[in-house]
């Protein structure tokens, strides 16, 4: 770890949301004192403070549990959940469309074929209750057009088929209107 290297020169933080509970925007520094009260001195001069409330309730959470079992179920859940994506990916996606296989986290990264965009597949598949990031919110370029995330982590495995069957049939179904949409968002 690298605190064992430069005790004093490390910084190390996380967030309660990816363990304990999506919505819940708590996080957590680990550093040399000197260094906290710097942050504290950059966090009130950003916001006045985090939700006392919140940090209520974790902090009663982490007094009545086991966050290393509850991490592990967690895990074993999102592992579920994940490989049910891929397989409806590999089911449903017509050739050319490529996707990650994490190994962690709460996301795959989608690439459509060249000339296709994420914006305009996005249009389509809204209408139709499903929802996805579009890749240009990851690239600071304009890149990413062609690319989407897709969270695994917060549907059931029913819907996380639907989901996928959804996007897919836009990619197949129409091919005429989709790449109307796809002259009109390169404009």
């Amino acid at each position: 770890m690298l605190t064992t290297l430069r005790p004093k020169n490390t910084i190390l933080l996380g967030s309660f949301s990816k363990t304990v509970a999506p919505g819940l925007r708590i996080g957590w520094i680990y550093a040399e004192q000197s260094i906290l009260d710097k942050l504290n001195l950059v966090k009130q001069a950003t916001d006045l403070h985090t939700d006392t409330l919140a940090q209520q309730i974790l902090y009663q959470y982490l007094q009545d549990n086991d966050l290393d079992t509850h991490v592990k179920q967690v895990n074993a859940c999102y592992r579920q959940q994940r490989n049910i994506m891929i397989q409806a990916l590999e089911t449903y996606m017509p050739p050319g469309v490529t996707f990650t296989r994490p190994q962690g986290g709460m996301f795959l990264w989608v690439t459509l074929p060249a000339g296709y965009s994420s914006m305009a597949l996005f249009e389509l598949v809204i209408k139709e209750k499903v929802a996805f990031v579009p890749g240009t919110a990851f690239f600071v370029d304009g890149g990413g057009e062609a690319c989407l995330r897709l969270n695994f982590s917060n549907a059931d495995p029913e819907r996380i088929e639907l989901g996928v069957q959804k996007i897919s049939q836009a990619l197949l179904v129409n091919p005429k209107d989709w790449s109307c949409r796809l002259r009109l968002s390169q404009r």
